[in-house]
């Protein structure tokens, strides 16, 4: 007797080969494949293909923008200046931008100013004690220029001359005008034309020095300082400075409208001004318009003279 068994096998479902099927490969113990699938391959080449495409937009964008003419600075903006010629300012920022870096990089470019190297140039060249660059899109820049007092109008009642900070004479200004000179009880005292001078010559403090010596650096430096510091912090319109007065390192600084300010010039100036500075603004500010005296040399306390 003969028994048929049905093989298992015959019964799964039979799959189709087809020669063309690809199969996944199997890694090697080093972690590479014997091959790759297209589907990773066409994949790394779209990645690679989308950065250079990438990289060559970002180059041709940044070129444009590094050196297209609209983006060129051609528009210079300047505020703040009283006394620095505008025209020589504008003509060395001009020639500042007009260098290119590497020979390559303009500097000219909206994009690439070069503010620090800017300013540096400026202040070099200039009397300037700061200067705020600000650009504005596309092709325009602002100079917001804070400048430096470097010379003192040296008056010694015959003529007067542009003096610098180290007490150097630099230029020969004019001769006192006979109007400068007023005649009071058989006594002819000096009175300085100030705001002529400052429309013919720049807004520099007038020193009138009866001595008529050299100007010492120290005292330069210490008109500066005050004609500064009172016009920063206070508004004491200083008219002109008159050294000495009565004793030996008294300066006094004559208000326009009669008040007048003693300082010593050599010894803690920093701190008489600061002390002068409060008790003008509780109390002294009263005074504008009076003939009286304030003795200010003392750090610590100021008094009206009788």
């Amino acid at each position: 007797m003969t028994m048929n068994y049905k093989s298992y096998i015959s019964t799964e479902k039979k799959h189709k080969r087809r020669f063309w099927r690809r199969r996944p490969s199997l890694p090697l113990p080093h972690g590479r494949n014997f091959g790759m699938h297209p589907r990773i391959t066409r994949g790394t080449l779209r990645n690679k293909i989308s950065a250079i495409g990438f990289v060559i937009i970002s180059i041709v964008w940044g070129s444009a923008l590094v050196f297209h003419p609209y983006f060129r600075i051609r528009h210079i903006e300047i505020t703040g200046t009283s006394n620095i010629d505008r025209v020589a300012l504008t003509e060395t920022v001009e020639t500042a931008l007009s260098r290119a870096r590497f020979r390559i990089i303009p500097q000219n470019n909206f994009f690439l100013l070069d503010r620090v190297r800017l300013e540096t140039v400026l202040k070099t060249k200039f009397p300037i004690d700061t200067v705020v660059i600000t650009k504005n899109f596309p092709n325009s820049i602002h100079l917001g220029i804070a400048e430096r007092l470097a010379f003192v109008i040296l008056d010694n009642g015959e003529q007067y001359t542009l003096v610098d900070e180290e007490g150097i004479p630099q230029k020969t200004l004019r001769p006192v005008a006979i109007h400068e000179r007023i005649e009071r009880a058989s006594t002819t005292l000096h009175y300085p034309d100030v705001p002529a001078l400052y429309a013919r010559y720049g807004t520099y403090p007038v020193l009138y020095d009866k001595r008529n010596e050299k100007l010492d650096p120290a005292l330069a430096q210490s008109v500066m300082r005050v004609y500064s510091y009172l016009g920063q912090h206070t508004d004491f319109a200083t008219h002109h400075f008159v050294y000495p007065q009565n004793e030996y390192q008294t300066l006094l600084v004559v208000h326009r409208d009669g008040v007048t300010v003693a300082f010593n010039p050599v010894e803690k100036l920093d701190e008489q001004l600061e002390t002068f500075r409060n008790a003008w603004q509780r109390e002294l500010r009263k005074e504008k318009g009076k003939d009286v005296r304030i003795n200010a040399r003392y750090p610590g306390r100021v008094y009206i003279e009788e």
